[in-house]
């Protein structure tokens, strides 16, 4: 206790320059070892670096990781704004809708068909922040195609946050295709188990942002975890963790099945009058 009391001190006061599982809310070995899993999954074939934060569900992912980019910055007069895709899971619509646009009079601007690159292009001004979409949808399946979308982005300025929580990293990884962030439910095909709610933020390094915030751009899942996350704390239970790796040892099996399955119905359909 003697040690561990002036180290734990340190972390908070050094900017956490000291490396210590000082408090569980913000470093855990439980969640970093979650972190790092995630990271090699979804960095799996890219050239550049990958990271991750942990949160407590899927809503908190999609929360983490548009919220540093909706801050006011020096001189800013009109309101913000983001694009995302009008196919996504029911929480992500209501909470762009009401936590957003109703409560902080931040605009989302719904794109209705995400495979017409035209449609995005005419949303974005120079108040946009972000473009975000969500593949395949929940329940929609509604997709788009991912490096162009990305490509549109960065010509602004701007980054793509990806929702890939159907499809996990086993059948895409969207940093990959140009994507700067994904958000994982990690509750659903990653986990898949009913034992718990987890969430994920796993963002490719030195990423691309207009915003002139310390840390953000070069290593974005850090400064969620070190500054948002930790006042916010919308931290995942290290048991969770645990519970939901076990989860992850079988996703290669588990999404060829689901796979087979779905291609089974598919077929059944494409034959049914």
């Amino acid at each position: 206790m003697i040690l561990f009391l002036p180290v734990c001190f340190l972390m908070k006061c050094s900017g956490y320059m000291i490396p210590t599982w000082c408090y569980s809310r913000i470093a855990n070995p439980s969640t970093y070892y979650y972190e790092w899993t995630l990271a090699m999954l979804e960095g799996y074939g890219f050239e550049g670096e990958v990271s991750c934060c942990s949160t407590s569900s899927g809503m908190s992912a999609i929360m983490s990781a548009v919220n540093p980019f909706l801050q006011a910055t020096e001189g800013q007069s009109e309101p913000l704004n983001f694009v995302a895709t009008a196919q996504c899971y029911g929480g992500t619509f209501q909470q762009f809708t009401v936590r957003y646009m109703q409560e902080r009079n931040i605009e989302c601007r719904w794109v209705l068909n995400a495979e017409n690159i035209d449609e995005w292009a005419a949303k974005i001004d120079r108040n946009t922040r972000f473009l975000y979409g969500e593949l395949p949808s929940n329940p929609q399946l509604g997709f788009f195609d991912i490096e162009k979308v990305a490509d549109l982005a960065h010509s602004h300025g701007i980054p793509l946050i990806c929702d890939s929580t159907i499809a996990t990293p086993a059948l895409l990884r969207p940093i990959c295709h140009g994507a700067d962030i994904v958000v994982q439910s990690v509750t659903k095909s990653l986990s898949s188990s009913g034992f718990g709610v987890c969430g994920a933020v796993i963002a490719r390094k030195n990423l691309t942002t207009r915003l002139e915030v310390e840390g953000l751009k070069e290593d974005f899942a850090l400064y969620l975890k070190f500054m948002q996350n930790r006042d916010f704390g919308p931290s995942l239970h290290p048991l969770q963790a645990v519970m939901a790796l076990n989860d992850m040892r079988t996703i290669r099996s588990k999404m060829d099945l689901m796979s087979r399955n779905t291609m089974k119905v598919a077929r059944f359909l494409d034959d049914h009058p």
